[in-house]
C-alpha cells in the first residue's frame, strides 16, 4: 500500500470498529426501548442503521470527554423513524456515558448539472437541500428559526440561529455540532440560541 491508500484503509478500520463499538449497544437499547415503551414499537421495527461516526473535539483533554456519536439510517426510514427519535436519543445518551446522540440519513445527491442533461428538476437531491437537511437532524431536537450567510473572501460562513425550547444546550455541544458540519459538509456552520 502507498501512503493514500495506507491513510484510507486506516480511516475505513477506525469506522468499522466505531461501527462494532456501537451497534451491539444500540441494538439492546432498541429491544429494551420496545419493551418500555410498547406504543414505539411501529416506529422502531426493523430499525437499521448503515454508519456510526464519532466525533471529538480534539482541543477538549481529560478521560470525561463529550464525544458526538452520529448515526447514520436509510432515508426510507427516515419519516417513521422520526416518532421515536426523541425517546431513542434520550435513551442512548443515558446509556452511553458523556456522549451526544444524533440520528441522519444518508441521502443521494444529484447535481444540478446531470439534471439538467436529464431534463429533471429535483431541488430535494441537490447538494444544497442535503446540506439543509443533515443541518436540521443533527441540531435535533432543537428547532431553527432562521439561516444566514456571510461572505469573508472565500470563507464562507453559515449562521443557524435556533431555539432550544424546554431542552438544554452545552457550549461542548454546539462545538461538536460545529465540527460535525465541517467533517461532514465540508461548510463552517454557527448555531446561535436565541433566547424565547
Amino acid at each position: 500500500l502507498n501512503t493514500l491508500d495506507t491513510a484510507g484503509a486506516m480511516t475505513k478500520f477506525k469506522y468499522n470498529l466505531t461501527y462494532i463499538k456501537y451497534a451491539k449497544i444500540i441494538s439492546k437499547v432498541i429491544k429494551e426501548l420496545i419493551i418500555k415503551k410498547p406504543f414505539l414499537e411501529n416506529a422502531l421495527e426493523n430499525f437499521q442503521f448503515k454508519h456510526i461516526r464519532e466525533i471529538i473535539d480534539k482541543r477538549c483533554k481529560g478521560k470525561n470527554i463529550t464525544k458526538l456519536i452520529i448515526i447514520f439510517i436509510p432515508y426510507k426510514n427516515e419519516r417513521r423513524f422520526k416518532k421515536a427519535q426523541l425517546h431513542f436519543i434520550e435513551f442512548l445518551e443515558d446509556v452511553i456515558p458523556h456522549s451526544i446522540i444524533s440520528v441522519t440519513s444518508l441521502r443521494t445527491i444529484i447535481s444540478r448539472r446531470f439534471q439538467r442533461y436529464k431534463n429533471v428538476r429535483r431541488y430535494d437531491k441537490t447538494y444544497s437541500s442535503s446540506c439543509e437537511k443533515v443541518i436540521r437532524d443533527l441540531i435535533f431536537p432543537y428547532s431553527v428559526e432562521a439561516k444566514r450567510m456571510f461572505f469573508y473572501g472565500e470563507l464562507h460562513l453559515i449562521v443557524v440561529y435556533i431555539t432550544i425550547g424546554k431542552f438544554d444546550i452545552s457550549n461542548s455541544k454546539i462545538n461538536l455540532l460545529s465540527i460535525a458540519f465541517y467533517e461532514l459538509l465540508g461548510k463552517y456552520v454557527v448555531l446561535h440560541v436565541l433566547n424565547k
